[in-house]
C-alpha cells in the first residue's frame, strides 16, 4: 500500500542527526483481513532508517492497528536515541512522546 493510500498520518518536522531539516511522516492504513488473521499497512517517512515495512499482523483489527502504532514508537524513539529531534510541524515546539 502506497504512503498516499494510508488513512492516518502524522507529520512532525525533524532534523537529522547530520543537522539537515526533514518532514516526518507515520501513515497507517486500514487492517484487513488476512487468513486468519488482520494485518495493518504502516509507513514512515523522514528518518535514517527508511525502507518499506511489512504490514503489521495482529489476532483482530484492533490489535494489528496497536502493533503497528508500537513499531512507529519504537522506530522514533530510535531515531531521538541517535540524535534526532523532533518538533511539532512548523513550530519550535519539541514533540513530546509521552503522549505515545
Amino acid at each position: 500500500m502506497s504512503a498516499k493510500q494510508m488513512k492516518v498520518v502524522r507529520e512532525l518536522d525533524g532534523i537529522l542527526p547530520d543537522g539537515a531539516k526533514t518532514r516526518v511522516k507515520i501513515y497507517l492504513g486500514d487492517p484487513y483481513p488476512h487468513g486468519n488473521c488482520f494485518r495493518c499497512p504502516i509507513a514512515i517517512e523522514g528518518i535514517h532508517f527508511e525502507h518499506q515495512y511489512p504490514d503489521i499482523g495482529g489476532s483482530d483489527p484492533l490489535q494489528s492497528i496497536l502493533l503497528a502504532v508500537s513499531l512507529a514508537k519504537g522506530m522514533i524513539e530510535d531515531f531521538l536515541a541517535h540524535g534526532g529531534r523532533l518538533f511539532y510541524p512548523d513550530t519550535q515546539t519539541k514533540y513530546d512522546m509521552e503522549h505515545w
